[in-house]
């Protein structure tokens, strides 16, 4: 059973703390939501911050809930066990809420929300922004009001964690041994991850604040994300890329971006293969990483094996989580530490470059930056592919759409493709009701075939050899509208040679043939 002492504790925290809640959202929230930005910037950031205040809430319910339930319990002097104490065993609804506040919080950092909020023209707000000194026992002169409203809109709510660590471990103290206490130090070390979480989470939205902040106006507008994190930059942890083909690398926790003047490239962590077992024979004495992409292979050299090690593990790590679809808990914690992401995976893709899919959409398995396994090509001319690919090309059984000129019919390939070019046994089904079954070389008909037309026009059946997509060799023609057959030899899409006629009527007459001619 829990301590009366621990209760009454814990309830005045949470009464205290609902007070704090309700003053800051009476105070800072209510006027700053009353703003009317006329700037796409300040629309933005104020979506941003209905979200902050949409969390905000919810840790001001749970918490007015907890309350409730702790105040009925004393006032009926019944008797406590670890159920009824919210903060250990709804222990998940409270982490979850204290994280989405601060990851929202984080975003709201990165994009310089304080700084366009406190520059509101809010008559509300301008009439409450003494009120932050009141929040403030530190506030001089010179605490710039962004700073201000950044420390009262995060520091009270971190400052509350630390005081559930504290009764908590103070219950756990007077706790026998057994469950109970069990479920009470599982709570802590929680608690404890949250609070190590927080500083992470603060220190990278301040780390990539300060980026936004340092590169020019061209690349903060097209690569500032409020979600999207710095994890390391070569200004800071110098490394380079081969050709000195950028003056800066930089590596947020989805995108890995090269820039060299006032260009940048961007390679998205999902489809990043890291190599350190290469050797960059363009910079000797360097310690260098083989970056592997859908288009593109480059090195990262380092002047020291720590340094490329430092790169390999921040780039593994951040490519896994990208993978994963989430960051550890706590970031860059134990739960990821030595594991490397899967070398197979799936995913979309568009080729830009030159080559045989450029603007074509591949989804599906990759393996070391190429197409390797199922997937679906797609090109904007209406062209697909789906089936089997292997190193970046087709290989195996696939079936490719390709859409006929001025018609609105496709012819369907249904084959056995080899290093990207049909092979083997196949059937085409043609856009002019033709269908031929059998043999490909190198994207032609060649070896044994069959080619039958059943359009009502002209219907007829080819059964024989083919080379280079042409009738060449033995072979039996069928005319079906005169009921002849030809057997006999064609060269070049021709009857040439001997060959044997047979009519309707069962009648046959051997002759010799040049270019479909008799002679």
């Amino acid at each position: 059973m829990c301590t009366a002492e621990a209760t009454a504790s814990l309830l005045q925290v949470e009464e205290t703390f609902s007070a704090c809640l309700a003053r800051i959202d009476a105070l800072i929230l209510k006027p700053l939501l009353q703003a009317e930005p006329t700037d796409q910037k300040g629309k933005e950031n104020l979506k941003l911050f209905l979200l902050l205040n949409d969390r905000f809430q919810a840790l001001w319910n749970l918490t007015e809930e907890n309350y409730r339930i702790l105040k009925q319990k004393c006032s009926t002097s019944e008797s406590f066990c670890i159920q009824d104490v919210y903060t250990v065993w709804k222990g998940d609804l409270f982490l979850n809420l204290y994280i989405q506040y601060f990851v929202t919080f984080a975003n709201y950092v990165v994009v310089h929300g304080f700084e366009h909020a406190t520059k509101s023209k809010s008559e509300a707000w301008k009439h409450h922004k003494t009120v932050l000194k009141q929040f403030l026992t530190d506030f001089t002169s010179e605490t710039s009001m962004s700073l201000a409203l950044y420390t009262v809109l995060h520091k009270p709510i971190r400052d509350h964690i630390m005081q559930y660590i504290l009764l908590l471990t103070k219950l756990n103290e007077v706790l026998k041994e057994g469950s109970e206490k069990d479920v009470v130090t599982s709570a802590i070390k929680e608690y404890m991850k949250l609070e190590s979480f927080i500083s992470q989470v603060l220190d990278e939205a301040c780390f990539t604040k300060s980026l936004w902040k340092s590169l020019g106006y061209k690349f903060t507008d097209m690569l500032c994300v409020p979600e999207r994190r710095l994890l390391e930059d070569s200004k800071n942890l110098p490394i380079s890329a081969s050709t000195n083909r950028s003056d800066r690398i930089l590596l947020f926790d989805d995108v890995l971006v090269l820039i060299q003047g006032n260009s940048f490239q961007s390679f998205d962590l999902k489809l990043v293969w890291v190599d350190e077992n290469c050797r960059n024979k363009s910079a000797p004495g360097l310690y260098g990483l083989r970056i592997v992409t859908p288009e593109e292979t480059f090195f990262l050299s380092a002047k020291d094996p720590q340094m490329k090690a430092v790169w390999q593990w921040k780039l593994n790590q951040a490519v896994r989580q990208a993978l994963n679809g989430k960051r550890d808990f706590p970031l860059w914690g134990k739960t990821g530490e030595g594991t490397e992401p899967p070398s197979c995976r799936f995913f979309t893709y568009v080729f830009k470059l030159e080559g045989k899919f450029k603007s074509a959409s591949y989804e599906g398995e990759w393996h070391w930056g190429k197409p390797h396994g199922k997937g679906t090509l797609k090109w904007r001319d209406g062209r697909n592919h789906v089936g089997d690919f292997k190193e970046g090309l087709e290989h195996g059984f696939g079936i490719c759409l390709v859409p006929r000129r001025s018609e609105d019919r496709y012819d369907c390939y249904k084959c056995h493709w080899y290093k990207g070019k049909m092979r083997g046994y196949g059937i085409c089904e043609y856009g002019n009701d033709m269908v031929y079954k059998g043999y490909f070389k190198d994207n032609v008909r060649q070896g044994f075939g069959i080619l039958e037309n059943f359009s009502a026009e002209h219907p007829f059946k080819y059964t024989g050899q083919w080379e280079n997509d042409k009738k060449n060799g033995y072979g039996v023609w069928e005319d079906k509208d005169r009921g002849e057959r030809h057997i006999g030899t064609w060269l070049d899409d021709h009857k040439h040679g001997q060959g044997i006629v047979v009519t309707q009527s069962g009648v046959c007459y051997q002759r010799t043939f040049h270019a479909d001619k008799m002679v």
